[in-house]
């Protein structure tokens, strides 16, 4: 329990930040074009623009596939929904997913360099990620992360920015968020998913040799799954064309306590299935709901979770949705977001009520166990 408390408790960091947009050539629409030209159509040169040609391409695509429903529920073709058209057609068809910018090397940066431990730790903790996210809930993104950690915040400010630089641009504010998701003192466990980066940090150690990987691995694992989250949420979202992060995104998401409550469950399945770290039961998650008396009607927007108990109560409340219509629903809601939904539709298509009526019918749930229990089990 104390392994657990710590590693929730030091995932706090909102991880939505405010930056400008990434300039360039967009690699989504390309991915399309590739994958179209791959598959016998025609959407024209492979140069990053949506043309007629390329929406007739697509559409061709569409109407001799009529068995895949995936692909008929795309929204309109446009620079912010590409990504989701590159993810659904590599899912369709396996020569098309090898041309997504996910199937391509990700970067890593970190001290001791490419032989080093900490290296080790991070390529390590994030293919136990990919790799659960796709056998668990079949989800394989189309958009790539680069990874960065250290117990420094000024090197993963340097290692951000030299990541960044890869992709062909250098934006401000990267020491910032290092020291929310880090503190003033180099002595906690932290993540964000910053623009294209999955960024994590640790305690610093005398040494960083086998037994220090093995010490921290389920720790820097679990924080990795959690923000691993956000960048899904955001690509399902369809709000991965300029970050995903600026103030205009955030409102397209969700409300915040189901955005950190998702990724808070995700983290705490990981842990279980992958950690064998032993799933706490729905009386503690339930009592640890109730350490404040704040309710998730005031949870929705940016800044409106800044503590561990917070988390808690936007933790048991993901977690009872989770237990009563599936594991599955928490990407379902996501696509819904991405089809052009807002919070309240795309809640009511997911999960058959609305958003209001949950957060009013949460407050009783997480003060009666007995009713708790019920609605887990679908009663």
């Amino acid at each position: 329990m104390k392994f657990q408390r710590l590693v929730l408790s030091l995932s706090l960091v909102a991880s939505f930040v405010s930056t400008a947009a990434i300039a360039g050539k967009d690699e989504y629409i390309s991915c399309v074009q590739k994958q179209l030209t791959a598959l016998g159509h025609a959407p024209g040169p492979v140069n990053g623009r949506i043309t007629q040609q390329t929406k007739n391409a697509f559409l061709q695509l569409q109407a001799s596939h009529t068995n895949k429903p995936a692909l008929a529920a795309l929204p309109k073709l446009k620079k912010m929904t590409a990504v989701s058209y590159c993810r659904e057609i590599g899912a369709a068809f396996p020569k098309a997913r090898a041309l997504m910018p996910s199937q391509t090397p990700f970067a890593v940066r970190s001290d001791g360099g490419a032989g080093g431990q900490q290296v080790k730790l991070l390529r390590t903790s994030f293919t136990l990620t990919e790799r659960f996210f796709e056998q668990r809930y079949g989800i394989v993104p189309a958009s790539r992360v680069d990874i960065a950690g250290s117990y420094d915040r000024a090197k993963l400010a340097d290692y951000t920015v030299e990541l960044m630089k890869l992709r062909g641009a250098s934006l401000g504010g990267v020491k910032k968020v290092i020291e929310d998701i880090c503190g003033e003192l180099q002595n906690r466990y932290g993540g964000v998913a910053y623009q294209n980066q999955l960024l994590l940090c640790w305690p610093h150690s005398k040494s960083y040799g086998a037994a220090w990987f093995n010490k921290v691995k389920p720790w820097v694992a679990g924080i990795m799954a959690h923000e691993y989250m956000h960048h899904i949420q955001r690509e399902l979202g369809n709000v991965k064309a300029d970050g995903g992060y600026g103030s205009r995104n955030r409102r397209i998401l969700g409300p915040l306590w189901m955005v950190e409550g998702t990724a808070e469950v995700v983290q705490q399945d990981f842990l279980t299935r992958q950690m064998r770290i032993k799933m706490p039961s729905l009386s503690k998650l339930q009592k640890k709901s109730m350490v404040i008396q704040k309710p998730l009607s005031n949870m929705k927007n940016s800044g409106s979770m800044s503590s561990y108990k917070e988390y808690q109560v936007a933790h048991f409340a993901v977690h009872l949705l989770s237990e009563r219509y599936g594991k599955a629903k928490m990407f379902e809601y996501w696509r819904a977001i991405g089809q052009g939904n807002n919070w309240e539709k795309a809640f009511q298509k997911t999960y058959g009520m609305s958003l209001r009526q949950y957060e009013a019918m949460y407050e009783t749930l997480r003060r009666d166990a007995g009713a708790a229990g019920r609605f887990a089990k679908g009663g």
